[in-house]
C-alpha cells in the first residue's frame, strides 16, 4: 500500500518519478492500482493544503541602524520605519544596553516590539508595525546577538517563529 508519500515500499524509482511528476511508465497490472491510490492520495492532500483558506504573507525587513542611543536619531529612525510596507523589522546593532532600556524603546515603539540589550555595539530587536495584521505573541533572548520571536496572523491565527540573528 502506499506510505505517507504516495510511493508504494515494493515499488522502484521509476514508479516514484511517474507519481510526483504525474509522467507515465511501463508498469505491470500489479502496480497500477497503488499508483492510482497513491495519485488520489496526493491530489487529496494538495486540494486540503491549497484550499480557500485565507493567505497569510509575512513581509520582513532588516536593518543595521548602528546605534538606537541618540532619542533623536531613534525618533527618526522609529519614524521611518512606520512607514515601511512591512509587517515585521529586524534590527542590528540597536546598542540597547539594559533591559529597562529595551522596554522603554518598545513604548516608544507603540507596536510589538522585542528588544535584546548586550555591550555597547550590540543588540537585535524584532519589531512588529502597527498596521500589521501580525501581533507579537512572545520573544526570546538568546543573546544580544540573536533574539526570536513567536508571531499570530491577527485573522488566520497562523502562528510563526522568527529569528533575528546579527
Amino acid at each position: 500500500s502506499p506510505d505517507v508519500h504516495g510511493s508504494s515500499s515494493s515499488s522502484g524509482a521509476g514508479t516514484k518519478r511517474a507519481l510526483f511528476e504525474g509522467g507515465s511508465n511501463v508498469a505491470d497490472e500489479t502496480d497500477e492500482p497503488r499508483r492510482v491510490r497513491a495519485r488520489h492520495h496526493i491530489a487529496t492532500h494538495r486540494d486540503s493544503v491549497h484550499s480557500d483558506a485565507p493567505v497569510t504573507v509575512l513581509r520582513a525587513v532588516t536593518w543595521n541602524v548602528n546605534g538606537l542611543r541618540d532619542r533623536a536619531k531613534r525618533a527618526r529612525v522609529f519614524a521611518l520605519l512606520r512607514t515601511v510596507d512591512a509587517d515585521v523589522i529586524c534590527l542590528q546593532e540597536s546598542h540597547c544596553v539594559t533591559t529597562r532600556e529595551g522596554f522603554d524603546w518598545a513604548r516608544e515603539w507603540e507596536g510589538g516590539a522585542w528588544f535584546t540589550h548586550g555591550k555597547r555595539g550590540e543588540g537585535v530587536a524584532v519589531l512588529v508595525t502597527p498596521q500589521s495584521e501580525w501581533s507579537l505573541r512572545g520573544g526570546l533572548t538568546v543573546s544580544s546577538r540573536l533574539c526570536g520571536a513567536i508571531l499570530r496572523h491577527r485573522v488566520t491565527n497562523a502562528n510563526v517563529r522568527l529569528w533575528n540573528i546579527h
